[in-house]
């Protein structure tokens, strides 16, 4: 069954109702993410129901603090597509305004869970909270939904062989530090970029970050596949360099890939980020690119509402 992506929780179909549904913002799908999506799967086989995720656009971050740095690490149809390959039923994309940040932890497990969704379970991780001020937290929850009639499944963290957490703030944090390859052990998935190619200079193409968490400045090996802009299909894939540039122009919020032609210009590229290259970022100076040797201070993001 192919995935069904809802925008809107009311006057949701009958069969889009009584999901098990793991709640969050899943903003990069990473192993944490898969974990949830993973027990609900298996609650859903248990209780014969159908899987659903529910999904905040924008993330609550961005709609509390829209001047912060981007730090999105997935736009919201990556993010869709990630959660349906996760062998979901339904995915409730729930739009994050004013009014429903303003939802005490009752009205959104009355309004949303109950009213809306008519859940049957819900899964969450262990530092969930939820609701105006984030006044909700687990107890809270299973309180409600034993009036609500429904249950609760909390999934303790995921950590790699270290003992670190798999999250979305450790994703972030290893592209501002220039390792690519742990945001894939993070995300099991190779963090990529979507976009279309502009023309910059000879045998280079530009490509914006549109809100995404962008890497460390410096030169990457990637992956590109060049897709047709009318039909979407891939027409090329290639290995080859990008520089990311911190720039005294306005282009610190593009990156920049080799091609041997101009003809990319105007195509539809996916960009994977395989390795890092050379650290340091470059810097205009007239006519020359000067490399400096520090390494920028890039502060840790917190974690959004919920």
């Amino acid at each position: 069954m192919i995935a069904r992506v809802h925008k809107s929780l009311t006057n949701l179909p009958s069969d889009a109702k009584g999901c098990v549904v793991a709640i969050g913002n899943f903003d990069g799908v990473h192993q944490g993410h898969q974990a949830l999506i993973c027990r609900a799967r298996d609650k859903a086989m248990e209780l014969g129901a159908p899987v659903g995720v529910l999904t905040f656009e924008p993330h609550p971050r961005a709609f509390f603090d829209p001047n912060q740095a981007p730090f999105r690490l997935t736009a919201e149809n990556l993010k869709t597509a990630y959660m349906a390959s996760q062998g979901v039923d339904h995915i409730f994309v729930a739009e994050f305004n004013a009014a429903f940040a303003a939802l005490s932890a009752q009205s959104f497990v009355d309004e949303v869970l109950v009213r809306d969704l008519a859940v049957a379970h819900v899964v969450v991780g262990a530092d969930y909270r939820f609701g105006s001020r984030r006044h909700g937290d687990i107890a809270l929850l299973r309180a409600l939904g034993k009036a609500g009639g429904f249950g609760v499944s909390e999934v303790a963290p995921v950590m790699d062989r270290h003992g670190l957490v798999y999250s979305s703030t450790r994703a972030r944090a290893a592209l501002r530090d220039g390792m690519p390859n742990l945001a894939r052990e993070i995300m099991s998935r190779t963090w990529e970029l979507h976009g279309r190619a502009e023309h910059f200079e000879d045998g280079v193409v530009s490509i914006a970050f549109d809100g995404h968490q962008r890497p460390l400045p410096g030169m990457y090996v990637v992956r590109v596949d060049i897709s047709d802009p009318h039909t979407g299909k891939v027409v090329e894939t290639v290995q080859t360099l990008a520089w990311h540039y911190a720039a005294r122009f306005d282009g610190e919020n593009e990156l920049y890939i080799s091609f041997d032609t101009d003809a990319i210009v105007g195509k539809r590229l996916r960009v994977q980020f395989l390795d890092y290259v050379e650290a340091g970022r470059l810097d205009y100076v007239g006519t020359n690119w000067a490399y400096p040797t520090e390494k920028p201070d890039l502060p840790v993001l917190d974690t959004g509402w919920l």
